[in-house]
């Protein structure tokens, strides 16, 4: 149901009998979102670097992940998540949590399938996604902490091919800790 007011779906889950003492149990959502929701920004080719395809990222803080994954949005509720995503031709996905495994091709070769994994509750805000025609480069500073930075293709050669890369991954470092 929509609610008059705010225009917010609801949905109620409802447990049926027999089901007493199952304990836990898995619950798998399949949902679609619009291309007009807050949450989701779509950023045309033209506004690329690469000016060729368009760009997909969540903008979810403080309280706007609901706009594109049904979820108590608060800050006060964590939760670990796993997800999905398939994509088309030569986007790929980023997101919060950790990559399960490689990216598999599925319908043919045209799409990739990419597993995320987030065993330890985050609040909802720290859920992230883009999804972008990005290629990455692995950096290895002193002390032998490796790491990837992700950019469009023009920007991680403009990077390579200045000292630019060695700065950004010292303020990235300088960012973790």
């Amino acid at each position: 149901t929509r609610d008059a007011y705010t225009g917010v779906m609801r949905c109620a889950l409802v447990v049926e009998e027999g089901l007493e003492g199952v304990g836990e149990f898995s619950l798998r959502i399949h949902y679609s979102v619009s291309n007009a929701t807050s949450a989701l920004h779509f950023i045309p080719p033209h506004q690329t670097h690469g000016g060729a395809r368009s760009f997909l990222v969540s903008v979810t803080q403080p309280s706007n992940t609901r706009g594109w994954i049904p979820c108590q949005d608060t800050a006060a509720v964590k939760f670990p998540f796993r997800a999905e995503v398939t994509v088309r031709g030569p986007y790929r996905v980023l997101m919060s949590g950790l990559q399960a495994g490689r990216p598999v091709r599925v319908r043919g070769g045209a799409w990739t399938r990419t597993s995320f994994e987030q065993a330890l509750p985050v609040p909802p805000y720290l859920i992230a996604i883009t999804v972008a025609d990005v290629q990455s480069v692995e950096v290895v500073k002193e002390g032998g902490i490796p790491m990837r930075v992700w950019a469009e293709r023009p920007v991680l050669q403009a990077l390579k091919d200045s000292s630019l890369l060695s700065v950004v991954s010292y303020k990235i470092i300088m960012l973790e800790y």
